[in-house]
């Protein structure tokens, strides 16, 4: 027994280090990693100008002098929402901001949840909570667990197990006691992310139609462009 409490001991130890110690990537900064990747990799698949010489053929493209200016434009444009605006707005609107004058993604009902009243970036906060609240819990029960040994070796050493029942049958009992209050308290907390996580998904619905819009919004620019152009031309005609 002295072996096992000893083996107890340093599990518990060792899982304690590890929970207390080592650094994790908030779920927030891993979320917004995601969004800046994503957003490079759309920007970098966009090639502004054959979509330029698409819309305008080679012959209008020839009256206007090329097509350096028009995509001089869009690149600036579109480098500027994928590594500007649009993750900064998305970041105000994690975070419960609201810019009514410059922020083109986020809205006042937007802001804040309907129901529980906090940001999209305090969603995500508590779910790292319920990860803490899970590591912290699993290292004190560890050390509960050694605790509990040890006083359970003494208390044996002192007084004579009834009957048919062994030291091994009082760990059992004790081992499944325990993990039926673990299974318990993680329900309920897997209960609660859950709920969490599907506000989250509402959110991330709503803010992917904003950016849909936002594209949209660059395809009208792109009209707007095209009939510039269109009316450059019947002029030098």
């Amino acid at each position: 027994m002295d072996e096992q409490s000893s083996k107890l001991s340093s599990s518990a130890s060792d899982e304690g280090i590890t929970h207390h110690h080592q650094q994790i990537p908030t779920t927030y900064e891993k979320y917004m990693d995601l969004t800046q990747r994503v957003l490079q990799k759309s920007r970098k698949s966009l090639d502004t100008q054959v979509y330029i010489q698409q819309a305008y053929g080679e012959e209008k493209m020839a009256i206007l002098g090329g097509s350096d200016m028009l995509q001089g434009i869009l690149d600036g444009l579109l480098d500027k929402m994928a590594y500007d605006t649009v993750l900064k707005d998305f970041a105000e609107y994690c975070n419960g901001k609201n810019n009514t004058s410059n922020n083109t993604v986020s809205s006042s009902s937007d802001v804040v949840d309907d129901v529980t009243d906090i940001t999209p970036k305090q969603q995500m906060d508590r779910i790292d909570e319920a990860i803490r609240f899970v590591l912290d819990w699993e290292a004190q029960r560890d050390e509960m667990d050694w605790k509990d040994a040890q006083t359970a070796q003494r208390s044996l050493d002192a007084s004579l197990l009834p009957e048919g029942v062994s030291t091994e049958d009082v760990v059992r009992y004790r081992e499944h006691l325990q993990k039926l209050q673990a299974r318990v308290a993680l329900q309920q907390e897997v209960h609660r992310v859950e709920a969490q996580i599907a506000t989250m998904q509402q959110e991330q619905a709503q803010t992917r139609q904003q950016i849909q819009e936002q594209l949209s919004n660059m395809h009208t620019l792109e009209r707007q462009l095209e009939d510039a152009a269109n009316a450059c031309a019947m002029v030098t005609n």
